[in-house]
């Protein structure tokens, strides 16, 4: 993060770089802080947050069903509850709750496509389970940013591709670097890397992939593009 700088650095390796950065101003930042967007499940995201808030760095972890002490106790009294529900409690990490805002509608989208998930006869709700899972996530992260408890936003907004969207736009509303993290090979080469068992695709393969994404690979590469900057693993 101290090696971000704030406005007008160019962004390498990705397709359509975004020209609406340098219309943000430069800023010194003495105390870097995050806004950290983790998406569904466990994700490293949530170990990086934990590490921001002992140093006292980090303004929100955003993230989808979250095991909060009051989910937590009404889980541990109620052996009835699905195991699905017990299972939240693994994505715990040292944080107190007053950095938490889980989004539970995505969560319920989320256990619903992990229900339907590999079912022939259910694969058009799936994918409109999935497909929703993302955007009620990203609708909910927009409304945080908008509203008043963030009264000063801090400098940067690290979100999971693909769970960004519409709130991305308006953390650089509000000033904010938008840094990507992705976990997985580019959109636009998955496909051609697979079909040609793992050699470099041809740049017209690339190009050609983009209409063929599927949903939520376009909203990943969405999110890549609108992106300052991205981490890539």
């Amino acid at each position: 993060y101290p090696n971000l700088v704030i406005a007008g650095a160019p962004k390498s390796g990705t397709l359509h770089p975004n020209d609406d950065q340098s219309s943000r101003q430069s800023r010194n930042i003495t105390q870097i802080g995050a806004i950290i967007s983790n998406g569904t499940g466990l994700f490293p995201m949530a170990w990086l947050a934990a590490e921001l808030a002992k140093r006292d760095r980090l303004d929100y972890f955003i993230t989808a069903g979250y095991p909060t002490k009051a989910i937590s106790r009404f889980v541990d009294r109620c052996p009835w509850v699905p195991g699905n529900f017990n299972r939240l409690k693994v994505r715990k990490v040292d944080l107190r709750d007053d950095h938490i805002y889980p989004i539970w509608s995505s969560e319920f989208f989320y256990q619903a496509a992990h229900v339907l998930r590999g079912r022939r006869w259910t694969s058009t709700l799936y994918d409109v389970a999935d497909n929703a899972a993302f955007r009620a996530y990203a609708s909910q992260a927009k409304s945080l940013l908008k509203s008043k408890r963030l009264s000063t936003p801090p400098p940067i907004y690290h979100y999971r591709a693909g769970f960004g969207l519409d709130s991305v736009a308006e953390a650089k509303r509000r000033g904010m670097v938008a840094l990507c993290h992705h976990t997985s090979a580019h959109p636009l080469a998955f496909g051609p890397l697979t079909r040609r068992q793992g050699k470099r695709p041809t740049p017209e393969e690339i190009v050609e992939e983009r209409a063929s994404l599927d949903g939520i690979q376009k909203l990943i590469l969405w999110d890549i593009d609108q992106a300052d900057f991205i981490i890539a693993e």
